[in-house]
């Protein structure tokens, strides 16, 4: 990276942007929090829309301790399933 050359004013100067990220996180889904997929096949689950609000508003608040995030959008599909776990009580 090459730093910018300038006056000793213009170097004390910062510069605010607004940053957009795309990133993919890994995160399971209980059975209570997913449905039938409307586009895929019948055995084809995705998670629901308040499992995804949820999350999105956990990311949100964890991100907002350290940064003043103005926009976070979750999304998943039924064919972004990684694996299915069984679980014993």
């Amino acid at each position: 990276m090459t730093k910018r050359k300038g006056s000793a004013n213009e170097l004390n100067k910062l510069y605010t942007y607004n940053v957009s990220f795309s990133f993919n996180m890994q995160f399971t889904f209980p059975a209570s929090d997913v449905q039938p997929s409307e586009e895929g096949g019948e055995n084809d689950l995705t998670p629901t829309d308040e499992a995804i609000k949820s999350l999105e508003k956990e990311v949100e608040e964890y991100l907002l301790q350290n940064y003043p995030v103005t926009d976070l959008e979750a999304f998943a599909d039924f064919d972004s399933l990684i694996g299915v776990m069984e679980v014993s009580e």
